[in-house]
């Protein structure tokens, strides 16, 4: 896809995002002048680890979007073992198409063309915003030592 179809694609999925919103979550540009890097705001959900936090990313774009997935960098810190140290998150919707050169995801698991910037955030926020979660379904029971609600 042109760099200019892919343009077009962002601008449309910016705008169906601010008139219709994903909890929690918003996001606007960067740079007025380049719909290739969004600024992201998220508030931590509700009942998580993360409950009343605000957390800034970065989401940035290929030229070839919607056929190469985008990048995101949390400029708030953040610990999460999907997390690098430097912000960028680490998800299975944000590889590449096809198979995991490492074997441990399925093809179904990782970025296709379909997915948008709101399917990427919605996949964020049970997966990297409630670590509870991520415990679980990796296999380990979560104890809550401090008696907070998950």
């Amino acid at each position: 896809m042109a760099k200019s179809q892919a343009s077009l694609l962002l601008q449309k999925q910016l705008k169906d995002l601010c008139k219709n919103p994903v909890d929690g979550f918003s996001a606007g540009l960067v740079d007025e002048s380049n719909v290739f890097e969004w600024s992201v705001s998220i508030i931590g959900p509700p009942d998580t680890l993360y409950e009343g936090g605000f957390f800034n990313a970065i989401m940035t774009f290929p030229d070839n979007y919607p056929v190469s997935p985008p990048t995101v960098r949390f400029t708030s810190e953040m610990w999460h073992p999907n997390v690098y140290p430097d912000g960028k998150v680490c998800i299975s919707i944000l590889h590449p198409p096809g198979d995991d050169p490492n074997g441990y995801e399925l093809a179904t698991e990782r970025w296709t063309p379909v997915h948008t910037a709101a399917s990427v955030w919605r996949s964020l926020s049970p997966g990297v915003l409630n670590y509870a979660w991520f415990l679980m379904n990796a296999g380990y029971e979560y104890v809550n030592l401090g008696g907070d609600q998950l």
